[in-house]
């Protein structure tokens, strides 16, 4: 018998948060002993669980992850260089609660931009284009968009100047790749990008390409998101799992020629073997996630 899968522990602890505020500070507080090792275990499924409502799990995730990401600093190395340059998310829903976080106080604001131009300088790099598969490079262009929507109007006009000096580079890199579809990616995002910095308004940036369900999805990011963007998968009806179930009938029969008198008695050392409850305890969950 199990204890449950990570998208319950999950569950667990937001029902845990949800009973004050206090609790989700003793959470957040456990991410400062989680090792290196096992920090990635321990962060990924907050972002990936898909049984909880996107509203109520971007709030969650900034009140576990929110106030250790500037003072941890493995933390922010994982969810802002490791999570979007190496293990990247090929869903835009764990990309908008990886930003979230950072839209919520002024002290973690700068890392939007910090990582946006190391995106921009990666998303514009011929080594990267040409060696990087596809996808990796179409979640690289969703991660700028989306990085670049959280940014309010004063902080995009800051960095007007430097994001188009490397959108001027990256740009002749897209246009030259051999692969139609890097081509288009980089029109599209630089398109985006121009359009949210109000460049040329009266003849704004468009180029010349076919329209493809990537492009569609890369513009349709400019908008923001909404609940009805992420359906809500439906949690598991059993979260405790009786390990006292009987054994099917088909091997109930046992050879004639089984020695009954060989089979030692399993001592239950005193356990109550009757089932198996989900975590209950803080280290319970967390012993789950590092498994």
């Amino acid at each position: 018998a199990v204890l449950g899968d990570r998208n319950v522990v999950v569950q667990c602890l937001l029902e845990f948060v949800n009973r004050g505020h206090e609790n989700g500070e003793q959470i957040s507080e456990v991410l400062t002993f989680v090792s290196s090792q096992h920090l990635e275990a321990v962060t990924l499924p907050f972002f990936t669980c898909d049984y909880i409502p996107f509203k109520e799990l971007k709030q969650f995730i900034n009140v576990i992850f929110g106030p250790k990401i500037v003072l941890i600093g493995k933390l922010c190395t994982l969810m802002y260089h490791r999570l979007i340059f190496i293990k990247y998310f090929k869903d835009v829903r764990p990309k908008y609660l990886l930003f979230y976080p950072l839209t919520t106080r002024e002290e973690r604001r700068y890392l939007l931009t910090k990582t946006l131009f190391e995106l921009l300088t990666v998303w514009g790099n011929k080594s990267s284009v040409d060696l990087q598969p596809y996808e990796h490079h179409l979640a690289l262009c969703e991660s700028i968009i989306i990085c670049f929507y959280y940014m309010d109007n004063d902080e995009r006009l800051m960095i007007k100047e430097k994001i188009m000096m490397l959108l001027a580079a990256g740009m002749p890199v897209h246009l030259d790749s051999n692969h139609s579809d890097f081509r288009r990616a980089g029109m599209v995002t630089a398109e985006i990008l121009t359009q949210f910095l109000g460049i040329s308004t009266d003849s704004p940036l468009k180029f010349d390409y076919e329209e493809t369900a990537d492009t569609r999805k890369l513009k349709s990011l400019l908008e923001g998101y909404t609940e009805e963007d992420f359906v809500v998968k439906e949690a598991p009806a059993q979260l405790i799992i009786e390990s006292d179930q009987k054994v099917p009938d088909k091997f109930t029969d046992l050879d004639s020629d089984d020695d009954e008198d060989d089979l030692k008695p399993f001592s239950s050392s005193d356990k109550n073997l009757a089932s198996v409850k989900p975590p209950v305890y803080l280290k319970e969950c967390i012993e789950i996630l590092t498994e």
